[in-house]
């Protein structure tokens, strides 16, 4: 089974519902029990006004804010749900989210981060172990954090690291072929992981690597190999370790 977490370029050309449809979501956030774990899907894929409105992003909106607005926030609505589903889960809960949750603040994460992992600390503190693992993507970055006693898993892109100034070490026929190539460090196989876990705590992830395109690596091409602070690599790091209450 596939079950699809909203991005914020799911939404760059089409309306939101539109996108949620397609992947055959009601609702861009959503939960799920399944093999003795509970799957909590969020969507913080909305801008907040400077008036405290919330508008999901849509049509590219993102890229024409308006004055005062800022972006990845999880509304007031959704962190109420949030905080129904992990309290009332009869199961240890696995939390999804494009953006992170994390406290990190040289990622791209969630304004209102500390807002909800205190519903996930509080619940722990009431019931150890009833939030295992946060997963996020968007960093297009490999790394592993335990915060209070909450594994934060940074899952890397499957293939690539983004750049705002390109440059031109891609053969001329590749980047004929793929629309903003020259903005890119690449790996030369696709990412991927399996994630495994157990009721008692331990949690195994089995990454893989990979190698860079054409042999370009972010210092061959001029870039920084730290982004936001953390090593660009085409690697998803494996671990196998256990939570203890």
């Amino acid at each position: 089974p596939a079950f699809h977490v909203l991005g914020n370029h799911d939404q760059d050309h089409n309306p939101w519902k539109e996108t949620s449809a397609a992947f055959g979501l009601k609702s861009g956030y959503y939960s799920f029990d399944r093999g003795g774990f509970r799957f909590v899907v969020l969507d913080p894929n909305y801008i907040r006004t400077a008036d405290g409105k919330f508008i999901h992003f849509e049509n590219g909106n993102v890229y024409h804010l308006p004055k005062g607005a800022t972006i990845s926030w999880v509304p007031p609505e959704q962190v109420v749900w949030l905080r129904e589903q992990v309290v009332g889960s009869p199961f240890p809960c696995i939390v999804l989210s494009h953006q992170s949750l994390e406290k990190c603040s040289s990622c791209g994460a969630v304004p209102n981060a500390e807002e909800i992992r205190k519903i996930f600390n509080e619940a722990n503190a009431r019931k150890p172990g009833t939030v295992r693992v946060v997963m996020n993507g968007h960093d297009h970055l490999d790394f592993l954090r335990i915060l209070d006693g909450i594994l934060y898993w940074d899952v890397n892109s499957a293939n690539y690291q983004y750049y705002s100034k390109p440059h031109a070490l891609y053969p001329a026929s590749y980047v004929k072929t793929h629309a903003k190539a020259g903005n890119c460090i690449a790996w030369d196989e696709p990412l991927s992981a399996i994630l495994t876990l157990w009721p008692d705590g331990r949690i195994r992830i089995e990454g893989s690597k990979a190698g860079w395109l054409f042999g370009i690596s972010p210092a061959s091409a001029g870039y920084a190999e730290a982004y936001g602070g953390r090593l660009t690599t085409p690697v998803i790091q494996s671990a196998d370790l256990t939570l203890r209450a």
